[in-house]
């Protein structure tokens, strides 16, 4: 249990914002990231997700085509990750390099 509560406390989204812990990541920083984030995810949905994959959902009766919307998730996830994972690398002290220690 202590093996998945310090990972949890460690790597967890929202829990290593507001755990005080041996860092030097200032709280505020990592509460900027958490909003970022969010903010993030639905500026790269609105990039694939338009009005005409919308219009799309209304030819089709209002049935969701998951075959067609899944590369679109995909996409929007990559560039979710990539950019997030730039402004973690910029904006925090530590990486895992230094979690693993």
């Amino acid at each position: 249990m202590e093996i998945y509560f310090s990972y949890l406390k460690t790597r967890h989204p929202l829990i290593p914002s507001f755990y005080p812990n041996d860092e030097y990541n200032s709280m505020s920083v990592k509460i900027c990231l958490i909003f970022f984030t969010f903010v993030l995810n639905i500026f790269a949905n609105s990039l694939f997700f338009t009005d005409d994959t919308m219009y799309k959902n209304i030819e089709n009766e209002g049935i969701f085509n998951f075959v067609y919307n899944l590369p679109l998730t995909i996409y929007s996830a990559i560039i979710s990750f990539v950019i997030m994972s730039i402004i973690k690398i910029l904006a925090l002290s530590e990486n895992e390099k230094n979690l693993k220690k």
